[in-house]
């Protein structure tokens, strides 16, 4: 049996459509030149006589890679959007300030009070300075750090105890609440001699 080739050029309309579309919408253009070129790849499998087997195989590999990556890109771009969106935080009775910008005034009055303060006595008041400021005591001590103060490492042992504040406040009032997924120990810092 003798195979005929036809001329498949009418089936590409997609070469050309760039130019009926221009820059204005390149993004649906792209969509419409894929569902285009899958009609078309999708023809050629149907068609008896056109291709090999081995050709109509890798014809249909091509349709699944590109209904794949399709795919890929309409979940990227919903996953995109589902980020942009943000959710109003919650706001937390404890430190009502947590996750709001510093404001030039909140910082003046950290100043103001630590100013006295000697660096190797600043871990015992963390705490008070927390709930005078409404703000955790990691981000009161990454605020000290920032001052030259101390070092970050001096910040990273304040991490837990926000959690450990919100226990007791949760205690105070009867409410059980979760165990935390990590140590909440707090040690005291050793000051240099």
């Amino acid at each position: 049996m003798k195979v005929t080739h036809k001329p498949i050029s009418h089936l590409f309309p997609w070469i050309t459509y760039k130019n009926k579309v221009g820059a204005k919408n390149e993004r649906q253009a792209n969509r419409i030149r894929r569902a285009t070129l899958l009609k078309t790849l999708n023809s050629l499998i149907c068609e008896e006589g056109v291709l090999t087997t081995e050709q109509r195989q890798n014809m249909v590999m091509t349709v699944a890679t590109q209904g794949a990556l399709g795919e890929r890109v309409r979940q990227s771009i919903e996953d995109k959007a589902a980020r942009a969106e943000k959710k109003p935080r919650d706001p937390d009775p404890i430190f009502p300030k947590a996750g709001t910008p510093w404001r030039e005034d909140d910082d003046e009055l950290l100043r103001t009070l630590i100013d006295g303060i000697p660096d190797e006595e600043l871990f015992h008041h963390i705490r008070w300075l927390s709930e005078k400021l409404g703000r955790t005591p990691h981000a009161i001590a990454l605020r000290i750090v920032n001052e030259g103060r101390m070092d970050g490492e001096w910040s990273k042992t304040f991490r837990p105890l926000a959690q450990m504040i919100r226990d007791e406040a949760a205690a105070a009032n009867g409410v059980a609440t979760p165990e935390p997924a990590f140590n909440t120990t707090v040690h005291e810092q050793t000051q240099p001699a």
